[in-house]
This record gives C-alpha cells, sequence and structure tokens, in this order.
C-alpha cells in the first residue's frame, strides 16, 4: 500500500501574512483595520461555502416563491444574502462611514463618524455553486469627505480616490489579490489558523501571454 505523504503546516514555509504587508506597505491603521475583518470575513464565507450550508436557489418553474432581486437586479441567493449581512457585521467595528453592496437597493449607513466608504460585491457568482465553480468577493475602499458631496455621489467618483481594492476567490484554494496602491500582493488562507499568507509579493502582468479574455457583451460601451 502506497504510505500517506506527511504535510507541513504552510505557515512553517511562509512568514509574511497580510498583516506584516499591510505594514510594510505603511497602511494607515483604519485601511489597514478595514482590510483585515473583509479577509476575515472572507475566511468564515469560505467555511460556509465548503460546508455547503447554503442550498442552491430553486428554479422559478418550481412552484416556489417569487425570486428575489438584489441591488443589481439579480437573482439574490441565500448565500448571497449571508455574505452580505457577514461583511456588514464585521465592518461595524471599523471606521467605516457607509457601505454600498450589490445585495442592497440602498446605502447602508454604519458609523456617523466613519472616514471609509466601502463598496462590495459580496459573492460574486453564487448560482456557480450549483456546478462547484469558484466564487469571488470583491470591494474597494475610498475616504468620506465631510465637506463634499452627499454619499452616493461620493461612491460614485472617480477610481483614482480608491486607497484598497481586491478580491477575495473561492476554489480548492481561497486566495485574496489585495492593492494599497504600493503594489499587489497575493495571498492564500491557511485554513488551520485562519490567516492570510503571502503565496506572491509583486503580482505583476507578464510582458505577453497566448490568451486574453475580454466581456464582449459590454463592447459596445467602450
Amino acid at each position: 500500500m502506497r504510505p500517506a505523504m506527511e504535510t507541513e503546516p504552510m505557515t512553517r514555509h511562509t512568514t509574511a501574512d497580510l498583516n506584516s504587508t499591510l505594514l510594510d506597505w505603511g497602511c494607515p491603521t483604519d485601511v489597514a483595520d478595514a482590510v483585515r475583518v473583509l479577509a476575515a470575513g472572507g475566511a468564515r464565507l469560505a467555511d460556509a461555502i465548503a460546508d455547503q450550508r447554503f442550498p442552491s436557489n430553486p428554479q422559478p418553474d418550481d412552484g416556489v416563491a417569487p425570486e428575489v432581486l438584489n441591488g443589481g437586479n439579480d437573482v439574490a441567493h441565500a448565500l448571497d444574502v449571508h455574505a452580505h449581512d457577514l461583511f456588514v457585521a464585521a465592518l461595524r467595528g471599523t471606521s467605516t462611514r457607509a457601505l454600498v453592496s450589490e445585495e442592497a437597493h440602498e446605502i447602508v449607513e454604519i458609523d456617523p463618524d466613519g472616514e471609509l466608504l466601502v463598496a462590495i460585491d459580496p459573492l460574486d457568482g453564487s448560482s456557480n455553486i450549483a456546478i462547484n465553480a469558484p466564487l469571488g468577493t470583491i470591494f474597494g475602499l475610498r475616504r468620506h469627505d465631510t465637506n463634499g458631496p452627499d454619499l452616493e455621489t461620493q461612491f460614485l467618483e472617480a477610481g483614482r480616490h480608491i486607497v484598497a481594492a481586491g478580491y477575495i476567490m473561492f476554489g480548492p484554494t481561497t486566495v485574496l489579490v489585495l492593492s494599497t496602491g504600493a503594489g499587489v500582493a497575493m495571498f492564500s488562507l491557511d485554513r488551520p489558523t485562519g490567516n492570510f499568507l503571502v503565496s506572491t509579493a509583486d503580482v505583476r502582468l507578464p510582458a505577453c501571454g497566448r490568451e486574453f479574455a475580454i466581456n464582449v457583451s459590454n463592447y459596445r460601451h467602450w
């Protein structure tokens, strides 16, 4: 019989993690705190996805209640709603002024004295869970301007105001890709510790490639 392979925890091979990377980047404390809770929320969401706690949404012809649409006019699955509630609850302990989410029709106000605005798609592609395909969380942070226009206008301002952005991809490995303006790093979730460890410290596009992908359906808007 083939002997079992011995494996070591990822932490024995990698010491750089999300916290040390944020420190190396000189990330402001309030932004770093928000990124940490988003990452921690992603780790909890990864567990929920892996445990299959939420069934796939029934089809409209199953004789069930009508589908509920989210803020983006997509069908809101139970897992979408769970992800939204999870991230909103996590951000309540940070300096977040307000949040916009694909799962909410209105701006979610969190802390009147908060300094950050968070835009998030809590779980993109949630219907993929039915075929065991990857899903993801997408987020961006910018500062709230107390002397600026209303919240909705600030959320719609140019991307150059973003102070941190990233995504978490849920698949065979849970991956966090993050930038706070000082480069891009990729992290992998170490499940035993719940910590995101650096897998690629300096992510760059190759000078050339053999494939590329575009959203052809939006070509007319370019």
